[in-house]
């Protein structure tokens, strides 16, 4: 079960990992947020060693080091690294010189999932007490250490990462040509090769007019390449065909999708299409009739024969 630390988190976890450090600032107790008026300003990047996905996301082990620069002072500055993961208990990491001139560096431990991460810049040294494992636990935390300071000398700075294992999906469809769209996002036309798809269960929609959307629970294997085939189902809009006759007939319809037989008055509906139909009076002597149609998704085709001299004459509208 996710600890509650990560309730906060919970409701972004859809949205791109480049907006949830904003977000994050905005959902967080105060002593946790960036302090847009202090004298420190705080900014920071995080290093990897050739592990990044994407902005914010990681392979195993995550990155490496945080980097953080301070400006608005030239005075020594102590930083503190408050690191909250997703399934471990926080952690206070120190940069190897502190206090820092313009910048410190810290070395990141290796984790799993979402983790958060709260760079605390001070003049002075800080002392914290027991950080707990939430971020309203840290909040406290960083409340009482800086409780001395005053308001616009010391500020925060965050970091939002997730660390992972990924795989590849190969996706081939019949027909070709459909929308892929992974985890509700669009991705792309089959054939599809998506790499550094996180590993675990993903979910495929594959949708192309006409035919009927497919979606596909699959497991996208760590370090490996899942190939999905598919076969949507032909499903073209429909219309209405009607048939009738001043004479009783017998009507045969012919179009790609089929054929259909039955007695005037006929009335069906049939997937959108060109249509060949030959009506045939029945005990009469009249001879047959032959009418070509085109028919419309949606559309009611209205076809009228009467006869007209030794043949039954056809009008459609």
């Amino acid at each position: 079960m996710k600890r509650s630390s990560f309730s906060l988190l919970t409701p972004l976890l859809t949205l791109p990992l480049l907006t949830l450090p904003l977000l994050l600032t905005a959902c967080v107790p105060a002593p946790l947020q960036t302090r847009f008026g202090s004298d420190l300003a705080l900014s920071a990047r995080l290093i990897d060693s050739g592990s990044k996905v994407s902005d914010g996301h990681y392979r195993r082990p995550g990155p490496a080091q945080l980097s953080v620069q301070v400006a608005g002072t030239q005075a020594p500055t102590y930083f503190y690294a408050l690191l909250l993961p997703e399934q471990a208990a926080a952690q206070l990491l120190t940069p190897n010189v502190q206090p820092a001139q313009q910048a410190a560096l810290f070395n990141l431990p290796p984790v799993t999932g979402y983790t958060q991460v709260f760079v605390v810049g001070s003049p002075r040294p800080l002392n914290f007490p027991v950080l707990g494992s939430s971020v309203n636990k840290l909040a406290e935390a960083v409340k009482l250490a800086a409780a001395e300071l005053p308001s616009n000398s010391w500020n925060v700075v965050t970091q939002v990462y997730r660390v992972g294992d990924y795989g590849s999906l190969k996706v081939l469809t019949d027909p070709l040509d459909v929308s892929v769209y992974l985890n509700g996002t669009y991705r792309g036309t089959t054939p599809l090769t998506l790499n550094d798809v996180l590993a675990g269960s993903a979910t495929l929609r594959l949708e192309r007019t006409n035919f009927e959307p497919l979606t596909k629970t699959v497991q996208v294997p760590a370090d490996q390449t899942l190939q999905v085939k598919a076969a949507l189902r032909y499903n073209p809009p429909k219309g209405r065909l009607s048939v009738s006759s001043s004479v009783a007939a017998r009507v045969q319809v012919l179009g790609k999708n089929g054929e259909l037989r039955g007695n005037t008055p006929l009335s069906a509906d049939l997937p959108a299409g060109d249509y060949d139909l030959t009506i045939t009076p029945s005990g009469s002597g009249l001879k047959a009739a032959w009418v070509g149609v085109t028919l419309s998704g949606k559309q009611t085709l209205n076809v009228s024969c009467q006869p007209e001299g030794e043949q039954l004459s056809c009008q459609s509208q």
